[in-house]
This record gives C-alpha cells, structure tokens and sequence, in this order.
C-alpha cells in the first residue's frame, strides 16, 4: 500500500463474501509477528472489518502481492551489526478521515531489525479538546 494513502468509507460496492475479506486481514495479522513491514498496512485494512468494500478487499491483495515478491524480509539479526536499542514514537492527531480519532505508536529496534511495536488509536485527544473548548 502506498504510504501517502488514507484509507476511508467509500461508497464503492461491499463485497459478495464478507468472510473472504475478515479471513485475509486476519491471516495478515498473524504475519504482522514476523513481517513487521506490512505492520501499517495492516492496520489500516483492519479498521475496515465490518464496513469493507471491493477496494479494501484489493488494498488487501495489494499486500499479499507484496509478501510474495519479498519473501526474505522479516526479522534478521546480522553477527556484524550493532546490538544497540533503538525506540521511536509518534502520534497522528485525529488524523482518520471517518472517525477523527487520533492513533499513536512505538517502534523498538535492536540493530537495524524492528523487533516490537504498538499502534493504538485514541479518542482521548479530541475529548480534552473539546472540554478544553467548553471550559473556555
């Protein structure tokens, strides 16, 4: 999936068989454990387990295609490189097109091998603000 896109609502047709859809972005899922590289893209396509449409279901695809023409990717802990611990966060505020909930996020590397990370989206963020606007 490109980075720049936004998945959101569309009113493109909704599959014929919703269980196809929840089966391959489950399957991702799992993967996600040892293929940390599709980590996003996951995310994003699991936002869309029960309102899914065709285009969804293609994005999915999209990232299968990817597993297959990459298929020595994944966590590599090179003898030569640095054991040095690496952490990054960052957070996207109400930045979801459909529910303008914000999502953040860490990411920890040892070396240059991504071993763990969390995504998490919030509502917390937009309900201070708006308290935050009604205190004023």
């Amino acid at each position: 999936m490109d980075n720049l896109l936004r998945l959101h609502h569309d009113s493109s047709e909704p599959l014929d068989d919703p269980l196809s859809y929840r089966r391959l972005v489950g399957r991702l899922i799992y993967l996600t454990s040892t293929r940390l590289d599709i980590t996003c893209a996951t995310q994003q396509l699991s936002q869309f387990m029960v309102a899914f449409t065709h285009s969804h279901y293609l994005d999915a695809l999209r990232v299968v295609r990817y597993l297959k023409g990459y298929p020595s990717k994944g966590l590599f802990f090179s003898r030569n490189s640095l054991s040095q611990l690496l952490s990054f966060s960052d957070a996207d505020w109400a930045t979801c097109v459909d529910t303008r909930h914000s999502v953040s996020g860490y990411y920890f590397f040892i070396g240059s091998s991504l071993v763990t990370k969390k995504l998490k989206s919030n509502l917390l963020f937009p309900i201070l603000l708006l308290k935050m606007n009604i205190e004023l």
